[in-house]
């Protein structure tokens, strides 16, 4: 995604003159996400591509590379109107580089306002139920890394909330596949658990059910 020129400063040999410590965080929360979308996608694999939201995309790659793979997604990114026309801008540069690339449909929303967010959502799954009049119900998986933690916080639960029911009404199934710090979260290192189980309870308040946890190292 990067021009020519930035590419070669972040790549070998270079990468290695820069601190291990955020890039290996980095990489962990990639490896995790990436290993819970294909649990999720596999777990909802029907003869419909299932449907993949990110909420907050900024320039993640991890769309182009699934669907590099001809993965059986389709994807959507939702994040701010100036975000999504740099982004727009680099995809056209990215497909001179690569004529026919697969790409996400990108959507201007601001995260803290629902109504922006829920008029989004329409129109993705308006489209789908659109194109499949049969009354074909792909499931929804949604997406969201370190964006949870950056918006209003009396935003967070109705946001999960209201994805969760617009979503319900379109998908056979929904999930979320997440990376965040969610709001009022205690943390204790001695006792793990103390910080799940406060997880449980506020993914709960927003009609979600924590199946899977992992907690971010220090």
């Amino acid at each position: 995604m990067l021009p020519h020129v930035t590419r070669n400063v972040v790549a070998f040999p270079l990468c290695y003159l820069y601190p291990p410590l955020p890039h290996q965080t980095v990489a962990m929360r990639t490896a995790f996400l990436d290993a819970s979308l294909d649990e999720a996608c596999w777990r909802l694999a029907s003869k419909e591509p299932v449907r993949v939201i990110v909420l907050g995309g900024g320039f993640d790659t991890r769309s182009l590379r699934y669907l590099e793979k001809k993965a059986h997604m389709e994807f959507y990114e939702i994040d701010l109107p100036s975000v999504v026309t740099q982004k727009q801008r680099i995809f056209e540069r990215f497909q001179r580089r690569r004529p026919g690339a697969a790409l996400p449909r990108l959507l201007g929303a601001d995260l803290n306002d629902l109504d922006q967010v829920k008029a989004q959502l329409a129109r993705i799954f308006q489209q789908r139920d659109q194109a499949r009049p049969d009354g074909a119900r792909p499931p929804t998986v949604f997406m969201v890394e370190a964006v949870l933690m950056y918006l209003k916080q009396d935003v967070v639960l109705p946001l999960l909330a209201s994805c969760m029911a617009d979503a319900s009404r379109h998908s056979s199934d929904v999930k979320f596949v997440f990376a965040d710090r969610l709001p009022d979260m205690p943390y204790d290192d001695k006792d793990p658990t103390v910080e799940r189980q406060a997880a449980e309870k506020v993914l709960k308040a927003a009609g979600l059910r924590l199946d899977a946890w992992q907690g971010k190292p220090g």
